[in-house]
């Protein structure tokens, strides 16, 4: 990956908090992923990783598309407690989410709340217990079906 080029990473929780480790309670807490079907996204560096590798038993992350980041900001981006959508026109959104996109701005610079609450995924999760080829958890190439399903 080259060092000038950031990309936009979706974290997703999957697993509650049963028996959870205070590590990793305490890792998902600053990922701004209290609950299961929360989704905090950020661009991916070093600190970040370490904290998505030790918590990869109950998370899975992968890049995010252009695209779908615009659709998830309008459908489940909030300010406050009243959604974005409701708030700013849809024109005006999709600029908000290219500028985030790109690197030049922040959901914080908006006022938007850093954490998406999604739905289960229509038709459920593969594994809740496996890594990505043979279920949901860990990394992945892209994040983009499964959040599909979520939004």
């Amino acid at each position: 990956m080259n060092m000038t080029e950031k990309k936009l990473f979706a974290v997703i929780r999957i697993r509650g908090r049963r028996k959870l480790n205070k590590k990793i309670d305490r890792i998902t807490r600053l990922l701004n992923i209290y609950k299961p079907n929360y989704c905090s996204v950020f661009f991916m560096n070093g600190p970040y990783l370490g904290m998505l590798k030790k918590a990869k038993d109950y998370i899975t992350w992968g890049e995010i598309s252009k695209d779908l980041f615009t659709k998830l900001l309008i459908k489940k981006a909030e300010i406050g407690k009243k959604k974005l959508s409701k708030l700013k026109p849809i024109e005006e959104i999709k600029k908000i989410a290219e500028q985030i996109y790109e690197g030049k701005k922040t959901l914080k610079d908006f006022n938007i709340k850093r954490t998406f609450r999604l739905r289960p995924p229509s038709k459920g999760f593969k594994n809740k217990k496996k890594l990505y080829p043979y279920g949901d958890l860990g990394p992945r190439p892209s994040i983009d079906p499964l959040l599909k399903r979520m939004i």
